[in-house]
Protein backbone atom coordinates (compact mmCIF):
# COMPACT_ATOMS: atom_id res chain seq x y z
CA UNK A 1 0.00 0.00 0.00
CA UNK A 2 1.58 3.86 -0.96
CA UNK A 3 1.79 5.40 1.75
CA UNK A 4 -0.13 9.36 1.26
CA UNK A 5 3.23 10.79 1.85
CA UNK A 6 4.72 9.32 -0.67
CA UNK A 7 5.15 10.27 -4.37
CA UNK A 8 2.12 10.32 -5.64
CA UNK A 9 0.13 10.17 -2.00
CA UNK A 10 -2.52 12.67 -1.84
CA UNK A 11 -0.73 14.24 1.27
CA UNK A 12 2.63 14.82 -1.06
CA UNK A 13 0.69 16.07 -3.74
CA UNK A 14 -0.83 18.93 -1.86
CA UNK A 15 2.28 19.62 -0.07
CA UNK A 16 3.99 19.94 -3.59
CA UNK A 17 0.81 22.04 -4.69
CA UNK A 18 1.60 24.41 -1.44
CA UNK A 19 5.46 24.48 -2.29
CA UNK A 20 4.45 25.30 -5.82
CA UNK A 21 2.06 28.42 -4.96
CA UNK A 22 4.36 29.57 -2.03
CA UNK A 23 8.13 29.45 -3.71
CA UNK A 24 7.47 29.45 -7.11
CA UNK A 25 4.82 31.33 -8.52
CA UNK A 26 5.43 34.40 -6.50
CA UNK A 27 8.80 35.13 -7.98
CA UNK A 28 7.10 33.99 -11.62
CA UNK A 29 9.82 31.22 -12.41
CA UNK A 30 6.42 29.37 -13.47
CA UNK A 31 5.16 29.83 -17.22
CA UNK A 32 2.46 28.42 -17.98
CA UNK A 33 -0.91 28.79 -20.06
CA UNK A 34 -3.69 28.72 -17.58
CA UNK A 35 -7.05 28.86 -19.25
CA UNK A 36 -10.50 27.58 -18.57
CA UNK A 37 -11.95 25.38 -21.07
CA UNK A 38 -16.39 25.03 -21.58
CA UNK A 39 -17.24 21.34 -21.74
CA UNK A 40 -20.12 19.86 -22.11
CA UNK A 41 -21.67 17.06 -20.37
CA UNK A 42 -24.74 14.75 -22.15
CA UNK A 43 -27.94 15.46 -19.52
CA UNK A 44 -29.58 12.09 -19.02
CA UNK A 45 -32.83 13.96 -19.65
CA UNK A 46 -31.93 14.98 -22.91
CA UNK A 47 -29.44 17.65 -24.06
CA UNK A 48 -26.21 19.00 -22.69
CA UNK A 49 -24.89 20.66 -19.50
CA UNK A 50 -22.40 22.77 -19.78
CA UNK A 51 -19.61 23.48 -17.22
CA UNK A 52 -16.08 25.22 -17.02
CA UNK A 53 -12.76 23.04 -16.74
CA UNK A 54 -9.85 24.42 -14.99
CA UNK A 55 -6.80 22.14 -16.06
CA UNK A 56 -4.71 21.74 -13.31
CA UNK A 57 -3.39 18.37 -12.47
CA UNK A 58 -2.32 15.36 -14.14
CA UNK A 59 -4.67 12.60 -15.36
CA UNK A 60 -3.84 10.46 -11.77
CA UNK A 61 -4.29 13.52 -10.33
CA UNK A 62 -0.54 14.46 -9.51
CA UNK A 63 1.36 17.62 -10.17
CA UNK A 64 2.60 18.32 -13.25
CA UNK A 65 6.49 17.84 -13.78
CA UNK A 66 7.47 18.17 -17.47
CA UNK A 67 6.45 21.93 -17.07
CA UNK A 68 9.34 24.09 -18.84
CA UNK A 69 10.32 27.12 -16.00
CA UNK A 70 11.66 29.37 -18.34
CA UNK A 71 10.74 30.54 -21.98
CA UNK A 72 12.36 33.07 -23.83
CA UNK A 73 9.41 35.25 -24.68
CA UNK A 74 11.42 36.06 -28.41
CA UNK A 75 11.60 32.78 -29.49
CA UNK A 76 8.45 32.06 -31.42
CA UNK A 77 8.88 28.41 -32.12
CA UNK A 78 9.86 27.77 -27.94
CA UNK A 79 6.18 29.42 -26.87
CA UNK A 80 4.50 27.51 -29.93
CA UNK A 81 5.81 24.17 -28.29
CA UNK A 82 5.01 25.19 -24.52
CA UNK A 83 1.36 25.74 -25.96
CA UNK A 84 1.30 22.49 -27.78
CA UNK A 85 2.34 20.74 -24.35
CA UNK A 86 0.00 22.75 -22.21
CA UNK A 87 -2.75 21.85 -24.78
CA UNK A 88 -1.79 18.44 -25.17
CA UNK A 89 -1.61 18.53 -21.03
CA UNK A 90 -5.21 20.17 -20.75
CA UNK A 91 -6.94 17.32 -22.77
CA UNK A 92 -6.57 14.61 -20.09
CA UNK A 93 -6.19 17.29 -16.82
CA UNK A 94 -7.92 17.03 -13.55
CA UNK A 95 -10.11 19.43 -12.88
CA UNK A 96 -9.30 22.11 -10.28
CA UNK A 97 -12.86 22.23 -8.41
CA UNK A 98 -12.86 18.38 -8.63
CA UNK A 99 -9.24 18.04 -7.11
CA UNK A 100 -10.18 20.97 -4.17
CA UNK A 101 -13.18 18.73 -3.39
CA UNK A 102 -11.15 15.52 -3.27
CA UNK A 103 -8.60 16.94 -0.98
CA UNK A 104 -10.89 18.26 1.40
CA UNK A 105 -12.81 15.11 1.68
CA UNK A 106 -9.20 13.85 2.25
CA UNK A 107 -8.55 16.04 4.90
CA UNK A 108 -11.62 15.34 6.47
CA UNK A 109 -11.10 11.46 6.55
CA UNK A 110 -7.66 12.07 7.57
CA UNK A 111 -9.01 14.20 10.93
CA UNK A 112 -11.88 11.57 11.46
CA UNK A 113 -8.87 9.17 11.54
CA UNK A 114 -7.17 11.22 13.79
CA UNK A 115 -9.92 11.72 15.85
CA UNK A 116 -10.70 8.48 16.75
CA UNK A 117 -7.45 7.36 16.88
CA UNK A 118 -7.09 10.15 19.35
CA UNK A 119 -10.48 8.48 21.51
CA UNK A 120 -12.72 11.88 21.15
CA UNK A 121 -16.18 11.03 20.83
CA UNK A 122 -17.61 14.12 20.35
CA UNK A 123 -20.30 14.12 16.88
CA UNK A 124 -19.19 15.22 13.55
CA UNK A 125 -21.40 17.69 11.93
CA UNK A 126 -22.31 16.69 8.58
CA UNK A 127 -24.17 18.91 6.29
CA UNK A 128 -26.54 16.59 3.50
CA UNK A 129 -28.78 18.09 0.68
CA UNK A 130 -31.38 18.17 3.17
CA UNK A 131 -30.03 20.68 4.78
CA UNK A 132 -30.12 23.00 2.02
CA UNK A 133 -33.23 25.60 1.40
CA UNK A 134 -35.67 23.74 -1.50
CA UNK A 135 -35.63 25.39 -4.55
CA UNK A 136 -32.10 27.19 -3.95
CA UNK A 137 -30.06 25.16 -5.54
CA UNK A 138 -30.39 22.48 -8.21
CA UNK A 139 -27.98 19.78 -7.89
CA UNK A 140 -26.92 17.79 -11.52
CA UNK A 141 -24.83 14.50 -10.58
CA UNK A 142 -22.66 12.88 -13.35
CA UNK A 143 -23.61 9.45 -13.61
Amino acid sequence: MQSLSEEGGWIKNLSDLRNEIMHVVPVGDIHEHSYLELRELPHNGGGHLFYLHYPFTTQDWGLRRDVARTINYSDDEAIKRSIESYDEFAKTSGDALEYAWRTLANLAALSDQVRQAAGLKAPILTITEADIVPGSLRIHRRE
